[in-house]
């Protein structure tokens, strides 16, 4: 429908994701993807229509304008309240199990290994041609000096089993199996029906050592019974209220008001592993209790402009931008300090769609760029050619000048991880010279 070359790269995926697992969500259309094959393209989310195609409508080919008009109109019937809401857009399903089972094989990690291993043999191929061109004085391209910022020793870096497990795997597993594989994949077979992904933590997912006591999964409705029935009884009841609170959104303070709401609504429950692992009720109606998630309110409340600025990255600010004057060197130092497991982009290959980090340095007058800026090291991210930053990544660009002066300095970039990729952001400094 889209000109070649454009992408689906909408977030959500119909199985992987959960994407369809409430009752008023609805996957309509695939796409073309650079994330999973099963990524949705066009799909319904309550009151909500995704539409997934990457591109400027002006590309549009009249088959999809034909379809993007009927997206609109098919939307407008569902004016209303969704019932699940996916307050957080990383959270783990229990597919997310086979990702945590593969990672831990030596199988993957061979494969992992084998294409660094690849990777890393094609920038030292071309790191030494740019410096065996620059030892002959001759003029490099601007490829070869990006390259020439690659030294060996940063291509050299080792990769072991052990760091891919205690990078990968829930906090625990290595310490618990080492790089036994056959154990790691037991222990995720043997205990399925009772990991619990919800919560505000991104693409964790734990043992839920109450539920797994009680021997239901937490995906069968017996359990919000049994649990009922256990504080009705006075016994484990600390268990029973822990259940109850963790897998609904009702917060009734007595057994028999439990049981009530139980027995009206057992019916019409479902439970929904995308929409935070709970237990709700299939009604739009907000007068029928269960479905307000307004009680979770340490992950359903938007983050405060201060939380966003903190100087430590995390999951939810995986990027962090500084910008200083380094006087002693007439340097303008830009950093950008990136979370575990997620990167930025480099260089960019022409057949990609990924956005290219920019640095981009104005001076006042009386101040000029010295020469080019100077950037970290890159790994490469794919065979065509696409480099991203990982960890920390610095940029200087030297100045020249005198008296007072200001640099205003603007940062872009786009942060992914393995599984989406979050909107481009612009961060903008004003730095005195001097």
């Amino acid at each position: 429908m889209l000109l070649p070359g454009t992408y689906c790269c909408i977030a959500s995926r119909s199985v992987y994701e959960g994407f369809e697992d409430p009752p008023d969500c609805e996957y309509i259309s695939s796409g073309v993807c650079l994330k999973t094959l099963d990524a949705v393209a066009i799909g319904r989310h309550g009151n909500f229509m995704h539409w997934g195609f990457v591109a400027s409508p002006l590309y549009m080919t009249n088959e999809a304008k034909v379809v993007f008009a009927n997206a609109v109109a098919y939307i407008a019937k569902f004016k209303g309240t969704r019932i699940v809401r996916k307050y957080n857009d990383r959270i783990a399903t229990r597919e997310y199990l086979k990702e945590l089972k593969e990672l831990a094989t030596y199988d993957s990690y061979k494969e992992g290994f084998g294409y660094r291993n690849e990777t890393k043999k094609r920038q030292r191929e071309r790191y030494y041609a740019a410096l065996e061109k620059k030892n002959k004085g001759e003029k490099l391209s601007a490829d070869e000096e990006y390259y020439l910022n690659n030294t060996d020793e940063d291509i050299d870096e080792d990769y072991s089993m052990a760091d891919q497990l205690r990078f990968y795997q829930k906090k625990g597993i290595f310490e618990m199996f080492g790089e036994d594989e056959k154990e790691i994949q037991e222990y995720y077979d043997h205990n399925r029906d009772y990991f619990y992904g919800g919560g505000k933590e991104l693409y964790t997912i734990t043992l839920d050592t109450d539920v797994k006591g009680l021997g239901f999964a937490n995906n069968d409705i017996r359990l919000i019974d049994r649990a009922i029935s256990l504080w009705e009884q006075g016994i484990q009841k600390a268990r029973a209220k822990r259940i109850l609170t963790r897998y609904t959104l009702c917060r009734f303070n007595t057994p028999q008001e439990w049981r009530q709401w139980f027995n009206t609504y057992k019916d019409r429950l479902f439970f929904t592993e995308s929409g935070g692992w709970l237990w709700l009720v299939n009604s739009t109606d907000p007068s029928i209790p269960g479905n307000d998630y307004s009680v979770l309110k340490d992950v359903c409340q938007p983050q405060d402009s201060k939380s966003k600025q903190q100087e430590q990255t995390s999951h939810e600010n995986p990027v962090v931008a500084s910008a200083s004057y380094d006087a002693s060197h007439k340097q303008v130092v830009v950093s950008l300090r990136i979370h575990p497991g997620y990167h930025i982009y480099g260089k960019v290959s022409s057949k990609d769609p990924y956005i290219q980090t920019e640095i981009k340095i104005n001076l006042t007058d009386g101040w000029q760029n010295d020469g080019n800026l100077e950037t970290s090291p890159v790994r490469e991210f794919n065979t065509s050619g696409t480099t991203v930053y990982e960890g920390n990544a610095l940029f200087r660009q030297k100045v020249r000048g005198s008296g007072p002066g200001t640099a205003n300095v603007i940062v872009s970039w786009q942060c992914c991880d393995d599984h989406i990729c979050m909107p481009p952001v612009e961060k903008q400094f004003s730095i005195q010279l001097r």
